[in-house]
């Protein structure tokens, strides 16, 4: 239930299957089968997964070993790794490009498992409210529901021994290069594929399997490890709201690429209401969504034969695109409009106003546009970090996203607006790494052509959504939801 989990605190974290190691300042690291690598001088300590994204470097865990590290040269080697990851040096804390890790912490402490942290210090529950809910309520902010503990953003470094987050410039130490349109795709590619290439090397001894729908990212991704060489298989896992994109276009991708393709159906009998509540418990209920029932289903198992499994996840790809209301300001009222949550609970909304404070005094990070920064920290640095987390429950199974790069996305960063918003740069690495597939229409085209099944799929989707909000927040919150278009 704790593995891949770690601790930093003045004490030892005690509990059955967990070690420490007391670093130089006199604090302990405690962990629970979690991949470790620090320098000789046990200054610096690398946790967790991560590989190089650039070739002639050397792999994060040969550069931690190699030692003579200053906090510059780390940080600037950084730029350039993938994974899932935390770096401590020296009291303090940074977090992999998208906070995959998931750290909290407060004063004297931190750790990647809310759960593990609040017990230890034994904190007092404040408010039940302020946890994700099923789109539109997973705008939190810093804030949780522990009385003095707070979430490590992806736009923060954390000096743990004092509890303190501070701006961190998310695209320092970027190529200072000028590319055109052709270079910057063929750098990329070249880039990505060599990452997918080492992040193999990292994962040697598992099965890699990329979680495939019919959408654009997790198609890019296949292409790009289809030309990489790296052994790989594709699944889709059936839920409720699936829909006929999701189901017939995987199947006709991986035929064609001649890629081994699981469809994994949700049998009713299997259903283990005690699993959904470890899960429940060790994530503290910040996940919400489907993962929770695949888990609760045995359908994530089902991957897991002889070998363990990593599962390639795709979630990052919009972070440089503004997928936030593309078609007009964003601002406070705005998301207002968007959330009943945060007029209808006062710490949800207070977190999100400490957020919101936050961003609009930044000086470090004034080149990543707002909608950028917001899908950056809060939807992937908070709800898709809780879900990552949740791997680490399952047993023999793990979970990456094999672009959270700053390389990679500084790279997509400097393509055009429209094309990133379209996701034409996706169609176009993919056809150029697997022209095979380019006529293969994707789930917006397929539906398009089944109108009447898009229609229903939408109608059942808006209804099961408006149910939601009742539930949560009452026909209150039913009146102030305006549904939007991303």
């Amino acid at each position: 239930m704790e593995e891949g989990k770690f601790i930093i605190a003045t004490t030892r974290y005690e509990s059955e299957g967990w070690n420490s190691i007391q670093m130089r300042n006199g604090y302990y690291l405690s962990y629970r089968q979690l991949r470790i690598v620090s320098d000789p001088d046990q200054r610096v300590f690398l946790l967790g997964r991560s590989w190089q994204v650039c070739p002639d470097r050397p792999s994060p865990q040969q550069f931690v070993r190699n030692g003579h590290l200053t906090l510059d040269s780390i940080l600037q080697a950084e730029y350039s790794w993938a994974g899932r990851y935390a770096l401590v040096i020296d009291g303090r804390l940074y977090l992999d490009y998208g906070g995959q890790m998931g750290v909290f912490y407060m004063d004297g402490a931190c750790s990647n498992s809310l759960s593990v942290l609040r017990r230890f210090a034994e904190r007092d529950f404040i408010n039940p409210k302020l946890n994700h809910d099923l789109s539109p309520d997973f705008v939190l902010g810093m804030r949780t529901m522990y009385q003095g503990i707070s979430r490590l953003l992806p736009s923060q470094w954390l000096y743990y021994t004092t509890g303190s987050a501070h701006e961190r410039k998310v695209f320092a130490y970027s190529e200072n290069i000028k590319y055109t349109v052709d270079e910057l795709f063929n750098r990329f590619e070249k880039l990505f594929v060599n990452s997918l290439q080492n992040m193999g090397e990292e994962f040697k001894d598992s099965n890699i399997f990329v979680a495939l729908s019919g959408g654009y990212d997790s198609r890019t991704t296949l292409a790009a490890l289809q030309k990489s060489g790296v052994p790989f298989s594709a699944f889709t896992l059936e839920h409720p709201n699936i829909s006929q994109g999701d189901i017939a276009l995987p199947p006709m991708v991986c035929e064609r690429l001649g890629v081994s393709y699981h469809f994994i159906p949700r049998e009713k009998n299997a259903y283990q209401s005690a699993a959904k509540q470890l899960y429940q418990q060790a994530t503290e209920h910040m996940v919400v969504d489907e993962d929770v029932n695949f888990y609760a289903y045995g359908q994530y198992g089902r991957l897991v034969k002889q070998k363990p499994v990593v599962i390639l996840r795709n979630g990052l790809w919009a972070t440089i695109r503004e997928p936030y209301f593309s078609k007009g300001p964003v601002d406070r009222a705005r998301f207002r409009s968007i959330f009943p949550g945060l007029a209808l609970d006062a710490n949800m909304d207070a977190s999100f106003r400490e957020y919101m404070d936050y961003v609009e005094a930044s000086t470090l990070n004034a080149d990543i546009a707002l909608q950028d920064r917001i899908y950056l920290d809060i939807r992937v640095g908070c709800w898709r970090a809780d879900i990552e987390g949740g791997f680490d429950v399952m047993e023999g199974i793990e979970s990456v996203d094999p672009v959270n790069s700053r390389a990679l996305l500084h790279l997509l960063k400097m393509l055009d607006h429209e094309q990133k918003v379209e996701k034409k740069h996706e169609v176009r690495l993919t056809n150029d790494m697997a022209p095979q597939i380019a006529d293969i229409p994707y789930e917006k085209q397929y539906l398009a052509k089944n109108s009447w099944r898009a229609r229903w799929h939408a109608k059942v989707r808006a209804i099961r959504c408006r149910v939601t909000i009742v539930r949560q927040w009452g026909i209150a919150g039913l009146l102030k939801f305006q549904k939007q278009s991303y």
